[in-house]
């Protein structure tokens, strides 16, 4: 469906002062969710993904530290809601994403840290997919000054700059929408991990989209697929795109 972002969590690094032993579980937690993450924008087996995460789930309930346990709790249950939108289950989505959010607001509350501003900022533009305008509307504030909070604290971190470029992209120009300035946040950006430069690729198709600049949009969406091949939001746009080149008139 066109327009519709995958956003898509990712590298996320442990903040928190642990015992050494616990931080091994968690590295060894957080390369799991990394799989679990690429399984889900690749649309693999649900039933891989779900024993991901419910073993990850157990682990991080298990944690003594209540921040750092929010934290990652909330990390899992924003992919259970990502694996309920690749189902186009909205209502269970939104259910997951709101969990997320709560938990993640609970321990921001606790610590001021990059990581938590960047999820939470990714959490609200997967709201916005699933709750439509007037939640976007109602939380526009919200959408802006998170990521932009996000980026006070790292002005390099790319989840906070893939959830303004949202924002930019979809916002009224009454409100500071702005197509060109969400390009200009995500050209020339070698994310560290694969699922973040999916999302790079994959916003800025749908950036050019929207500019009606359709040949570079094919571009951003065949290099999107060139990481995911069976990620059906890509597919779909992709083809979405090829329609309009095919109908255009030829200059």
């Amino acid at each position: 469906m066109s327009g519709r972002f995958i956003v898509f969590i990712f590298m996320l690094l442990p903040l928190f002062n642990v015992p050494y032993a616990q931080h091994i579980d968690i590295e060894k937690d957080r390369e799991q969710l990394a799989i679990a993450r690429e399984l889900i924008w690749n649309f693999s087996s649900e039933d891989k993904i779900f024993a991901i995460l419910g073993e990850c789930k157990s682990h991080f309930n298990s944690l003594a530290d209540t921040c750092e346990r929010l934290f990652w709790l909330s990390n899992t249950e924003f992919l259970y809601g990502m694996v309920q939108m690749g189902k186009d289950n909205k209502l269970l989505a939104i259910q997951n994403f709101e969990a997320a959010r709560n938990m993640v607001t609970q321990a921001l509350q606790c610590r001021t840290f990059i990581d938590g501003y960047a999820l939470l900022s990714e959490i609200y533009v997967q709201l916005m997919w699933c709750k439509g305008l007037v939640y976007q509307l109602k939380n526009i504030d919200k959408m802006r000054d998170v990521p932009i909070k996000a980026l006070s604290l790292d002005p390099n971190n790319i989840k906070a700059r893939q959830s303004l470029a949202v924002y930019y992209i979809n916002a009224p120009q009454v409100l500071g929408g702005n197509i060109n300035k969400a390009i200009e946040l995500l050209s020339n950006i070698d994310a560290p991990s694969k699922t973040e430069q999916f999302a790079t690729y994959y916003i800025l198709g749908n950036a050019y989209t929207r500019n009606k600049d359709f040949i570079s949009a094919v571009k951003y969406f065949q290099l999107a697929l060139s990481l995911f091949p069976q990620n059906r939001w890509a597919l779909e746009d992709l083809e979405a795109v090829n329609q309009t080149l095919k109908h255009s008139p030829r200059s």
